[in-house]
This record gives structure tokens, C-alpha cells and sequence, in this order.
């Protein structure tokens, strides 16, 4: 019992510090709380998340840090922060598509959760190509596009 409630504090004071932008001040401390496993519940599903996007930010770990946030989401699929931290770690290893899939599906569950909505403007809509018979990536569309942006900012 008195393990749990260690674990408890671990888990709070690595989430708190994550809240702060403390993530590498947070790494430790969930870490710790995760050392034997995983436990049922959605603030433990939460906890979780932010575990993975310190790995993800602090480490560079990722693959590790996506996989710890689709876990959590399996506990807690209507919890925003957990659909935050997945598209933040989408994000950071700039896979723009995947991260903002992340968002919608969050902002899916939660329409006014005002972090998802937040970072779902920062990253606005994306133009139609070019020329739209012409695949994204080909690479008129691809030049083009790269022309308008510079027109147009």
C-alpha cells in the first residue's frame, strides 16, 4: 500500500511539472512511477501520455513516446490531453498529417477543449495544390506551392 502511494506522488509531481514545462524535471519522477507497470485508471492513462512526449522531447525516443500515448488512449480515448501529447509528439518528429489526425480525433470527443483547439489554429489548413489534377507530390504542385507560399507571406 505504501508503495502505491509513493507511486502516486511520483506520478502527480511528474505530471505538475510536465504542466509547467518542466519536462525534463518530470522525466524522473514518471519514470519512477511507471517502473512496474502500467495501472488501470484515466489519470494514470494521462500520466502515461505525458511520460511518452518526455521521452519523445527529452530523449529523442520517439516511436517509444507515440506508442506510450496509443496505450493510453486505450484507457482513456476521450481524455484531450492524452490526444494533445500524441499530436505534440507527431510534431516534433515533423509528421505534420499524423499530428493533426491526432487533434481532429481529440477535438472529435472534446469540440471545446481549448488546448486542441489551440494547437489545431497553430497549424491552420492546408491549401489545395496547385494544379488539382496533379498528385501533391508531384513536382510542379511541389514547386509551385513552394512559390505561392513565398508570394503570399
Amino acid at each position: 500500500m505504501e508503495d502505491m502511494a509513493a507511486r502516486l506522488r511520483q506520478r502527480d509531481f511528474g505530471v505538475a511539472r510536465c504542466r509547467q514545462d518542466r519536462w525534463e524535471d518530470a522525466l524522473p519522477w514518471l519514470a519512477g512511477a511507471f517502473a512496474d507497470g502500467f495501472p488501470n485508471g484515466s489519470e494514470w492513462a494521462v500520466a502515461a501520455s505525458y511520460l511518452g512526449y518526455c521521452l519523445a522531447r527529452v530523449e529523442r525516443r520517439r516511436e517509444e513516446g507515440a506508442k506510450l500515448c496509443r496505450h493510453a488512449l486505450k484507457a482513456a480515448i476521450f481524455h484531450s490531453e492524452i490526444w494533445a501529447n500524441l499530436a505534440r509528439i507527431h510534431l516534433l518528429a515533423n509528421q505534420r498529417g499524423p499530428a493533426v489526425a491526432a487533434l481532429d480525433k481529440g477535438l472529435g470527443y472534446d469540440p471545446d477543449d481549448t488546448e486542441l483547439g489551440h494547437l489545431r489554429r497553430q497549424l491552420g489548413k492546408r491549401r489545395g495544390p496547385p494544379i488539382r489534377f496533379l498528385a501533391r507530390s508531384h513536382f510542379l504542385n511541389r514547386a509551385l506551392g513552394k512559390l505561392r507560399h513565398h508570394i503570399v507571406r
